[in-house]
């Protein structure tokens, strides 16, 4: 679906055609003029006939440059897990409509000269934000972009991923700095993330702490039916569930009808007794278990 919409994007954008130096100057001029009446509370008719050709200005200018746009997130295709080529083209848009909104034909240079900073720009911030959890500068980004660009380039060059020492060198910085920027690219990944096809989030295959049941060949499997059968049935159900049917902590709780967190912390505690229950200091010689403190 993905691909499809962008087929139909790039097919969009097609349709509008590229623009030429005095037609830039010209939009220009009147986006100029629409940017210094937009805050004007009471607009003469001729004030509003202005706005609204600026507007039309802007939105021509925007449109004519929208293949730049593509042109530039294509180089952050395949860094960025979260945002699919079309999320980036979005975010490109922004910065390309503000460069619409900046520019000053009379300094000479070509409007896709002066976008391309703000689309690129646009881009990082969007990476930034949406990407990490933990916001670093601009100027970071660009280089752990570049030590990337580095990385390929080496690869390409002698078939091999270059050490630390070798990425460091060649892009100029000590190993504590090149050590620093490869902690600011680390990704940090949500514990409700789906890890699994069966729908195992990471937070169900974290061994809790609170879990000390130590299942090994010291414990036959008539202690282990003797311990379980100390619990109660909510108890029971629950082991049967988590480890003989292998259910999630989120499907046994929609069974149950209470929040995951519930079940967790029933799970923690059915396990603290199955602990005390399976310790040698409370299994006698003759294999019955002495429950006492065991509550």
């Amino acid at each position: 679906m993905t691909a499809d919409a962008m087929r139909d994007y790039l097919e969009a954008i097609s349709r509008y055609p590229l623009l030429t130096t005095q037609q830039e100057i010209q939009l220009a001029r009147k986006i100029a003029q629409y940017m210094e009446l937009r805050d004007n509370p009471s607009p003469t008719p001729a004030e509003q006939r202005l706005i609204k050709a600026g507007l039309k200005a802007r939105a021509t200018m925007v449109n004519c440059n929208l293949r730049l746009v593509v042109h530039i997130a294509k180089r952050y295709t395949g860094r960025i897990k979260s945002m699919d080529m079309l999320d980036l083209c979005q975010e490109g848009n922004i910065g390309l409509q503000r460069a619409a909104e900046k520019f000053d034909a009379s300094r000479g240079y070509k409007f896709s000269t002066y976008a391309y900073w703000w689309i690129r720009q646009s881009l990082k911030r969007a990476i930034d934000s949406k990407e990490r959890m933990i916001k670093i500068p601009i100027h970071m980004i660009d280089r752990i972009f570049k030590a990337l660009q580095v990385e390929i380039e080496f690869m390409k060059e002698h078939g091999r991923k270059p050490s630390k020492t070798e990425l460091a060198e060649v892009m100029g910085l000590t190993i504590e700095q090149l050590l620093a920027l490869v902690d600011c690219n680390s990704i940090h990944i949500s514990l409700d993330e789906l890890v699994t096809d069966d729908g195992n989030s990471l937070l169900d295959l974290i061994a809790s702490p609170e879990v000390d049941i130590d299942f090994d060949l010291d414990h036959s499997k008539e202690q282990v039916q003797l311990a379980l059968s100390y619990l109660t049935d909510m108890e029971q159900d629950l082991i049967n569930k988590r480890y003989h049917e292998d259910l999630t902590l989120t499907a046994i709780a929609k069974e149950h009808n209470v929040c995951r967190e519930r079940i967790r912390q029933r799970m923690a505690r059915t396990h603290r007794r199955l602990s005390k229950l399976m310790s040698k200091s409370h299994v006698s010689t003759t294999g019955a278990l002495i429950v006492e403190d065991i509550k």
